[in-house]
């Protein structure tokens, strides 16, 4: 930057210039153009023909690469940018990437990672600890055909709907009532394969019209029967419950979560101070349990020292309180009715105290379910952002990709490699799936095969 000296110095003569070095940063999204020269070769006695690949580069029949295809499936379903959004974004550098080609882009990607989705979910029923959770979302397709007590039409016999439908399920019998279950939910269904390798877990997403509860109950029909013992952490609504016949094939042990306990006590902290303020801190020393193993490495002698020294303590302390409140005994000159929402609080942990602290004793299981909560926040975020998913098959798409996304941060492997990776191995993918799970990447990579 150079300064007009006309402008604030009269006599030009004499003067003295010195340069600095400064610094502005900006930011800007931005797509490119790839020119290739394609060789075509032509015998004009026969008129063959034949025309070189660009496979390499980009998916046969499309214009976009594959590395624009990976920073596709990152930007929508990595970062919730909501497709029409992506494309106005990039229109200004190059109006090839409209909402439409996008979604193009993401349905295929989807069916080329169906496979693994597949097998992932077959895998999980094998897990010996399971754990998820499931929230409302919003699919057009869904919402119109369920309106004015409408039916689901069945899928195409040959399609990926259909698929996936056989083999976890889609539209849920009503477990107290006769019918079809009408909500559209997504659950997430997050489990270990290899219990001693913390980069095995698979986070499984699964829209449908049913609960976390039917979709693991579809699961454990896949099961292996010779491995009997399962544990499911969940919060205790019975939508979150396996099918009674299950219990009769397996040992099903269900496993609580402490923050679902906590949370009437902290929602009702100002309705009733003292008493709430008391359960939240005997909360807070379990949280504080908790972090302190974190810190000291979480190795099975730990979890079971600490919990068992000090975690059981704490809980028993919040039993007694919780039965005194239940027996309507004084507790700092208050009483609660049986309709309090105290009262109720406190008779969910005394009626489900042993699946609460099941976790004490089993070092495999979390205190609460919040990683399966957090994990559902991004279709809150994207339903805030774009409002609804247009189609189910589209649905679909999304619960593959982020199925894959998860479980690749699980095993520790960056989602645009692994992409790229599968990308190139495409050919081989739907054979064997399971050399391509993000797990099996990342033992790849230690292995430094890739």
């Amino acid at each position: 930057m150079s300064i007009n000296r006309l402008e604030h110095f009269e006599n030009l003569r004499g003067l003295h210039s010195t340069y600095d070095e400064r610094y502005r940063y900006e930011f800007c999204v931005t797509a490119k153009t790839v020119k290739l020269s394609v060789e075509t070769v032509t015998d004009p006695r026969t008129g063959k023909s034949v025309t070189a690949s660009t496979d390499e580069i980009g998916p046969p029949n499309s214009q976009v690469t594959w590395r624009g295809l990976a920073n596709a499936v990152t930007a929508v379903i990595g970062y919730a940018i909501p497709i029409n959004r992506l494309s106005m974004m990039l229109k200004q550098a190059c109006p090839y990437f409209t909402s439409s080609r996008i979604c193009s882009h993401l349905k295929l990607a989807a069916e080329m990672f169906e496979p693994i989705y597949t097998h992932l979910g077959e895998a999980l029923a094998d897990a010996p600890v399971l754990m998820g959770d499931d929230t409302p979302t919003r699919v057009l397709e869904l919402n119109e055909a369920l309106k004015d007590g409408g039916e689901v039409a069945e899928p195409k016999s040959d399609g990926l709907i259909a698929k996936i439908a056989n083999l976890f399920g889609r539209v849920f019998d009503k477990k107290r009532q006769p019918g079809k279950k009408r909500q559209v939910n997504v659950s997430v269904v997050i489990g270990k394969t290899e219990p001693r390798d913390r980069r095995s877990y698979i986070f499984f997403f699964r829209t449908h019209l049913g609960s976390f509860g039917d979709l693991v109950s579809q699961m454990l029909e896949m099961r292996d029967p010779k491995k009997k013992d399962v544990t499911i952490v969940s919060d205790l609504a019975t939508t979150n419950l396996v099918s009674p016949e299950l219990h009769e094939r397996f040992n099903i042990r269900y496993a609580g979560c402490a923050a679902h306990a906590r949370r009437p006590f902290w929602r009702h902290r100002n309705d009733e101070p003292r008493i709430c303020h008391w359960m939240l801190s005997a909360f807070l020393v379990l949280e504080h349990i908790e972090e302190r193993i974190d810190a000291l490495g979480r190795t099975s002698e730990t979890i079971l020292k600490l919990r068992g020294k000090f975690g059981r303590k704490v809980w028993e302390a919040m039993r007694k309180r919780c039965e005194s409140v239940m027996r309507g005994e004084a507790i700092y000159g208050n009483y609660w009715p049986k309709s309090s929402h105290i009262y109720k609080a406190c008779e969910y942990i005394v009626k489900n105290y042993e699946k609460l602290t099941r976790y004490l004793d089993d070092p495999r299981l979390p205190s609460t379910n919040n990683q399966s909560e957090r994990l559902l926040r991004w279709d809150k975020i994207m339903q805030d952002a774009s409002k609804f998913r247009k189609s189910e098959l589209g649905r679909l798409q999304v619960d593959i990709l982020r199925t894959l996304l998860h479980t690749c941060s699980a095993a520790e492997v960056g989602l645009h490699d692994y992409l790229l990776f599968i990308f190139k191995n495409r050919s081989e993918v739907e054979s064997h799936p399971e050399k391509f799970t993000p797990f099996a990447f990342a033992k790849l990579r230690e292995a430094r095969q890739v």
